[in-house]
């Protein structure tokens, strides 16, 4: 929940900031970025978002893969994977999350809204990229950083490119942890033929050291543009 979660404060708290540097609050972002934080509120609805959404989404990748599931360590003991819940069961959970979730987008402003809809097709398809890409946990990093978007147009009222980067720096930083976190499932997914990027960058630790630097620089352009 918290890796979704985290995306939703760092874009409501640079709209905030941004916000308050365009109107002349201040000049300085550091200054702006310690005294215009999110509403407790708007904080609040984003946690019930992220975790019903969270929560969604692990839904959503375990219908799709029960048969992978079953013949990997990791994930054999999950509910829908060895029997315990049905697609039916389960698409009732997922349902009643969903519902919770669209009371919590249509909490929010116009913008906010407008952009948090189109999060839930990446929500579904996420499961479906390990079949067609080596990359995966790059459409995991698009989706889980998509509340950094949602809160930066919640604090503005819009969506303007000046967000991109801080999106594009929770991208890779997605990138990164979850290709770290995929190493423990390599041997499986030989075995049942999925892709990752654990796989394919294998031992190479140049490709974790580029996407370190890329996440900071990508934050630290953020900050200057």
């Amino acid at each position: 929940t918290l890796l979704l979660f985290i995306p939703c404060l760092w874009g409501t708290t640079f709209g905030t900031s941004s916000l308050a540097m365009a109107t002349h609050m201040t000049s300085d972002l550091w200054v702006a970025a310690g005294s215009v934080l999110p509403p407790v509120g708007l904080s609040l609805l984003f946690l019930t978002g992220a975790f019903v959404m969270r929560s969604a989404g692990c839904i959503i990748n375990d219908m799709w893969d029960m048969q992978f599931d079953r013949n990997v360590a990791r994930t054999k003991g999950r509910p829908i994977a060895n029997g315990d819940v049905t697609q039916t069961e389960a698409f009732l959970y997922l349902t009643a999350h969903l519902v919770v979730g669209l009371l919590v987008c249509l909490s929010l402003n116009d913008a906010a809204l407008g952009t948090a809809i189109p999060s839930v097709f990446l929500v579904a398809g996420y499961p479906l990229a390990k079949r067609f890409t080596n990359l995966p946990q790059l459409v995991l990093g698009f989706t889980f950083n998509w509340g950094i978007l949602v809160g930066f147009a919640s604090a503005t009222g819009t969506l303007s490119g000046a967000v991109a980067p801080v999106y594009l720096a929770g991208v890779v930083w997605t990138l990164l942890y979850d290709t770290i976190y995929g190493h423990q499932d390599k041997k499986d997914d030989i075995k049942i033929g999925v892709k990752s990027a654990a796989l394919y960058f294998g031992e190479d630790k140049r490709a974790y050291y580029i996407m370190g630097a890329a996440t900071g620089g990508l934050l630290a352009a953020g900050g200057l543009l």
